[in-house]
């Protein structure tokens, strides 16, 4: 977030009787973990007036500085607000097939629910599966979107944008809820352009991972910088930064990175994402993001989180992806990544000099456009945060596959999912049968 529009401003969120924000601190690392990225959390008001999801109530933010991570935390935190007022005034109530007289007699089109996220039939079938397939004909909450590609205004469910709603109509849940491709900034296309890089690690993510595909391992530690640093703080602890370039046919730089523990003393694997158009700055977020994650993963760690996940089926929510991989038994999940020869340098990673939010935006939309990926973007700023300057979008795209939570629920009905790998010349197409059956390790 650019802090010199956005800092001055943050404060009068934050207050513990009146404030959105009930109140922001800094993390305090123990001494194993490298004092970078400087990490600050922010809690959010109960502004519902009910009981709230733990993953809805805390911001976190992460960078080189204290006024980063502040930024960060604030940034997340005002996400998850306005993510959960929704906006009564902008939803349309209709069935799919009945879109062609709303919004006030002229025609918009609206996007097929399941060109976001699909099941397979087979997950359908099972009588305890927790989601029914799409129904034209089920009664839906509907929002006006703008695609990115063309400008124009198309129909969205709105189960999509927002994070919660008293919906009592039966076409808004058919997918699960997340805040993927929820971002915030001091423009929309600073905000835009973050979304739209993290649904785009995330659907680098699923495909390597349900794919097993042998992504190239980054080198990084013969140069100089804070993430060699990092590398060989962990190391005199015996913990192993690794890092893998997981880009994929839409050539935007994805890297995963993973803090590896062998010793059983702490959590055996955190994991790490970024997304960039320039290769080495997605190299350092998902660095900063894996240190992030370590940090939390080993707090949960020490309250016992993962002790009683001992199969894939007992994966069922957001954080039991990582904590599935506390254990040292779970290191065999990842020899796919591992046993190959293929690498690349972090200095071979392709760069992208252009600092101007509107031709990175429009970098990204092109790059997804040619893999037939449409973008759509959604504004849920709420009137007392834009006046602090921050703008808050959800951003959304077709095709791509999305993350999940809970084994049993991998998106199977993603075309994007069985037919990426052999585009990137790992084979044939592939089939369900395929795919790698232990949950992957994001939280």
């Amino acid at each position: 977030m650019n802090a010199a529009i956005a800092l001055p401003r943050w404060r009068d969120l934050v207050s513990p009787h009146t404030g959105i924000i009930r109140a922001i601190d800094r993390f305090t690392k123990p001494y194993t973990e490298f004092d970078l990225p400087v990490l600050w959390q922010a809690e959010l008001a109960n502004f519902q007036l009910r009981k709230q999801q733990d993953d809805l109530r805390y911001g976190v933010g992460r960078g080189m500085t204290d006024e980063q991570a502040i930024l960060g935390a604030v940034g997340e935190a005002v996400e998850r607000y306005c993510g959960g007022i929704v906006d009564e005034r902008q939803i349309i109530v209709s069935s799919y097939e009945e879109l062609s007289d709303a919004y006030g007699g002229e025609s918009l089109q609206a996007v097929h629910p399941p060109t976001f996220f699909s099941f397979s039939d087979k997950q359908y079938s099972n009588p305890n599966f927790p989601f029914p397939a799409f129904d034209p004909a089920t009664q839906t909450s509907w929002m006006a979107a703008v695609s990115l590609a063309s400008n124009q205004q198309v129909l969205v469910p709105a189960f999509l944008v927002y994070l919660d709603s008293d919906s009592d109509l039966p076409g808004d849940y058919i997918l699960p809820v997340t805040s993927n491709g929820m971002a915030s900034g001091p423009t929309l296309e600073f905000a835009a352009y973050s979304g739209l890089c993290e649904l785009i690690e995330r659907d680098a993510f699923i495909i390597t991972w349900l794919n097993r595909l042998p992504a190239p391992r980054i080198y990084f530690t013969h140069r100089p910088g804070i993430e060699t640093e990092i590398a060989r703080h962990y190391a005199r602890f015996g913990i192993e930064l690794v890092a893998f370039d997981f880009t994929t046919d839409i050539k935007v730089p994805v890297v995963m990175a993973m803090l590896i523990d062998r010793s059983g003393k702490s959590p055996a694997v955190a994991t790490g994402l970024g997304c960039h158009l320039d290769g080495p700055t997605a190299f350092r977020k998902a660095i900063f993001e894996v240190c992030q994650a370590r940090f939390g993963d080993r707090e949960r760690m020490l309250t016992g989180a993962g002790a009683n996940l001992h199969q894939y089926s007992d994966v069922q929510n957001l954080d039991d992806h990582s904590a599935f991989f506390y254990n040292t038994a779970r290191l065999g999940e990842l020899d796919f990544l591992f046993d190959h020869e293929q690498c690349v340098k972090v200095e071979d990673l392709p760069t992208y000099k252009s600092s101007a939010e509107v031709e990175k935006l429009q970098s990204l939309v092109a790059r997804l456009h040619s893999v037939g990926a449409e973008p759509y973007l959604v504004e849920i700023t709420t009137p007392d945060i834009a006046s602090l300057g921050f703008r808050v979008v959800r951003t959304l795209a077709s095709e791509l596959v999305p993350i999940y939570f809970g084994y049993g629920q991998e998106p199977l009905g993603t075309r994007r999912l069985f037919e990426v790998p052999a585009r990137l010349g790992y084979g044939g197409l592939r089939s369900e049968s395929d795919l790698n059956p232990c949950p992957h390790p994001m939280a």
